[in-house]
């Protein structure tokens, strides 16, 4: 075809293929051919190497360099989640600061725990956050004292049975007491933590919820702990 066409496609670039031994092995091979005029006439030859050497090589590097892409991918996944982690504690403790900030300059309860809920919301995107005293925590609005997200005020009764303890529902559509809630503020997962006092009594409750259907994340569980 080169000597109807005079297009070249092996001569003068090489190129790669496989070919069987007399073992019936297959080993890859490089083939180059070359052309020579001599005269009148044109002379073709052609030279065949074994690269499998070559290829071993080339295979192990490859691999290494995968390896190394991966280690590197989970050493930068690390530096990110550390990065993240570090951001969050600092973010919790300048909640905790504007707090002990409002305390110590005679603010009250009401507005303290106001600011509360808006420092758990502002380090947990998406999230709901309200607290109810431990004496109003089964009594319906608006007798109940609560504070910070209004959309948490009406959840049902039934939802606090035991407000001394934490509790988690990851989907508040399997629960029918707190279904008509979820479908009407489109929230799904909704989780309680019981505030205790430094001598064991239980204060009140911190009731949080999110548009999605799962637990709480560890940073989330750690800003209401904080």
């Amino acid at each position: 075809e080169y000597l109807r066409t005079g297009l070249r496609r092996v001569i003068g670039t090489g190129r790669e293929a496989e070919r069987m031994r007399k073992d019936g092995s297959i080993f890859p091979i490089e083939l180059s051919v070359s052309e020579t005029k001599l005269a009148n006439r044109r002379l073709f030859t052609g030279i065949i190497r074994d690269i499998t050497e070559r290829k071993h090589s080339e295979d192990k590097l490859h691999s290494a360099v995968e390896d190394r892409t991966a280690e590197l991918a989970t050493a930068n996944e690390r530096l990110v989640q550390e990065i993240q982690h570090r951001s969050r504690a600092e973010a919790i403790l300048a909640g905790e600061t504007q707090v002990l900030e409002l305390i110590a300059t005679g603010a009250s309860s009401d507005e303290v725990l106001e600011v509360v809920c808006d420092v758990v919301e502002r380090n947990c995107p998406a999230v709901w956050c309200s607290i109810r005293l431990a004496s109003d925590v089964l009594s319906p609005p608006p007798a109940a004292r609560a504070y910070g997200n209004s959309g948490l005020y009406d959840l049902p009764s039934e939802f606090a049975e035991d407000p001394l303890s934490r509790r988690i529902v990851e989907d508040a559509l399997d629960v029918p007491a707190l279904r008509d809630w979820a479908n009407r503020d489109r929230m799904r997962a909704v989780w309680t933590e019981p505030i205790v006092g430094s001598a064991g009594q239980v204060l009140g409750t911190v009731v949080m919820a999110h548009p999605e259907p799962r637990r709480p994340a560890d940073h989330e569980t750690a800003a209401v702990i904080a």
